[in-house]
């Protein structure tokens, strides 16, 4: 049995129609900057990344197929510190006018959904409880395993 080294999500792409939208769309929204970008064989840009958020780098690539394909199709769920701070990424989506949910249950902690220009499901997430499942999820969702019990500190 083959171990593996200890693993990192490094980045996550993102499939777009339409690069240049999208691209000042994700800026304004988590406030991020780019950081690279890749042109094609025939010189158009069709990929973009930005600066790291925490340790995970967020990437766009135009393609309008594969947009179209996963519309309503939830890629990302970005950590806020905490429930409290919910309140005001919404506010900052109520100012550049992005639609999104009132504070809603997830899994494992209280989030604010929205989508982005090609209908992906994205939301602010605030983590409530570290292990099992919220029973108030919006969506049902229950655990694949027991949860591990942390064992009390000996004396």
């Amino acid at each position: 049995m083959s171990h593996l080294p200890d693993l990192q999500i490094l980045s996550v792409k993102i499939p777009v129609a339409d690069l240049a939208a999208s691209r000042r769309w994700y800026a304004d929204v988590f406030g991020l900057r780019e950081e690279m970008e890749w042109p094609d064989d025939d010189g158009v840009v069709r990929g973009i990344a930005f600066e790291p958020l925490g340790t995970v780098m967020l990437a766009l690539r135009e393609h309008a197929e594969a947009a179209a394909a996963t519309r309503d199709f939830g890629f990302l769920n970005i950590r806020v510190p905490a429930e409290s701070d919910l309140a005001a990424c919404a506010a900052h989506l109520d100012g550049l006018q992005v639609w999104h949910t009132e504070v809603i249950s997830g899994a494992r902690g209280r989030l604010v959904g929205f989508h982005d220009l090609d209908g992906h499901e994205l939301s602010f997430y605030a983590e409530t409880t570290s292990t099992g499942v919220r029973e108030d999820s919006v969506h049902a969702v229950r655990p694949t395993r027991a949860p591990v019990e942390t064992p009390a500190p000996s004396s």
